[in-house]
């Protein structure tokens, strides 16, 4: 397949990503991977994809990928997204009543030759409707006590709660630990300026991850980061994981990374030399320039890096 066929290809799949046909453009990528396997920005696309159709374990995969051979921290962002989406369809089943039997056709709906949408009625998933089933059973044939049976449909919703919680822990372990790295930093801004046109490849993802149709602006700001000293732990940082939070929002750590702007690209001024950032880690104070897209309105951002918020910076309005 020739590149300029490619780069077609990849275009119409982000455009069916961005209509909402997210298994068309599942189908785009897929027959771009053939041809072009291990491509990064291709990696990401599937991974953000496979996320909307329901495939979490394979995107959570593509993600781990592309943070173990690649570096890239937008995959360590989406993969928490992933994963606290997965969380909360866990909290929310385990909040469910669930019914013990099948729900009963409801007369009331609309007749579908009217051309009105029926309500939308809760579903149950086989295996657990077969489980329910049974327990009611067992409870009618008096082979096990009511309270017996409620007490088990109770413990499985706690095990599942419990369990999410676990994983959710264990998984946002490391970036706590990264994230000390940054824990309390200074940072001096040297200046702010707007961007009127920023590179389309570079703001393709924000505006399809992170403003769900909201005009963004961009912006470059100058900044130097000063980490406090520290001697164990993690005690390098990388510039590329930075991002912006409102100051309005108390950020609480990864549960807020919604409400995060990513950091799009990054410049490193070395003895007021500005150089492309190679993905280097830094032990003490670093001045950068990052660009961001934000969203209109607000002003004042603070820094983030993982589960610690820091600093502060006022952008245009």
């Amino acid at each position: 397949m020739k590149p300029d066929d490619a780069t077609q290809q990849f275009r119409e799949a982000d455009q069916c990503y961005k209509d909402g046909d997210f298994e068309g453009a599942l189908k785009i990528l897929n027959e771009l991977d053939v041809a072009f396997p291990s491509d990064r920005n291709l990696m990401y696309a599937q991974a953000r994809t496979l996320g909307k159709v329901g495939r979490e374990d394979e995107a959570l995969a593509l993600c781990d990928r592309l943070v173990s051979e690649f570096g890239y921290s937008r995959a360590a962002r989406l993969q928490v997204k992933l994963l606290k989406s997965m969380t909360e369809q866990i909290d929310a089943d385990a909040a469910a009543a669930p019914p013990a039997l099948p729900p009963e056709e409801d007369e009331s709906e609309s007749d579908p030759d009217l051309g009105e949408e029926k309500p939308r009625r809760f579903q149950i998933k086989p295996i657990r409707l077969l489980f329910l089933i049974g327990l009611v059973t067992l409870t009618l044939m008096k082979l096990i006590h009511p309270f017996v049976a409620i007490g088990i449909v109770i413990a499985y919703f706690i095990l599942k709660w419990t369990i999410s919680k676990a994983v959710m822990k264990l998984f946002t372990a490391p970036f706590k630990m990264k994230a000390q790295a940054l824990a309390g930093a200074a940072v001096q801004v040297h200046g702010v300026t707007s961007i009127s046109n920023p590179d389309p490849d570079l703001i393709a993802d924000a505006e399809d991850e992170e403003s769900e149709g909201t005009e963004l602006r961009y912006v470059s700001i100058d900044v130097t980061v000063q980490p406090q000293e520290r001697t164990e732990g993690f005690t390098h940082w990388e510039p590329g994981e930075l991002s912006l939070v409102p100051s309005s929002i108390r950020f609480k750590g990864l549960d807020d990374i919604d409400n995060c702007f990513s950091v799009l690209d990054v410049k490193v001024l070395n003895n007021g030399v500005e150089e492309d950032d190679e993905g280097d880690k830094y032990h003490g104070p670093a001045r950068v320039k990052l660009m961001v897209g934000l969203p209109h309105g607000a002003q004042s951002y603070q820094f983030v890096y993982y589960t610690e918020a820091f600093g502060a910076v006022e952008v245009p309005a």
